[in-house]
């Protein structure tokens, strides 16, 4: 959802979103898996939550780079819990992800063609 910004650029609709990445298969496997599962993803999508209405941002952008594809289950649960949050504390926040161009190893299922 594009909103109209007030200041400097008031006459610019812009999207502003917080950008969270973490890199490497050991790192993303410890987050998904780490003692407290869905408990800790709570307390991290409060913080997502408290971030984006301190800024007035419109969403979240999740950069996991380098999924193991046996963790791809365990990163859809993550992304559900996520999603759910965001959607309960309101419905301008959007959540979104980067993706690697080309899903060498089809831990994210990407579609085909796109």
């Amino acid at each position: 959802m594009m909103r109209r910004r007030t200041g400097q650029n008031a006459n610019v609709d812009v999207d502003v979103d917080l950008v969270a990445n973490l890199r490497g298969a050991k790192n993303i496997h410890d987050f998904l898996f780490q003692a407290g599962g869905e408990k800790v993803w709570n307390a991290f999508a409060d913080s997502v939550i408290h971030l984006l209405n301190a800024q007035n941002a419109d969403g979240l952008v999740l950069d996991f780079y380098q999924l193991a594809p046996a963790d791809n289950a365990r990163f859809i649960e993550f992304l559900r819990v996520v999603k759910y949050r965001l959607n309960e504390a309101s419905a301008r926040f959007e959540l979104s992800l980067a993706l690697p161009p080309i899903d060498y190893d089809k831990a994210y299922h990407l579609k085909e063609g796109y």
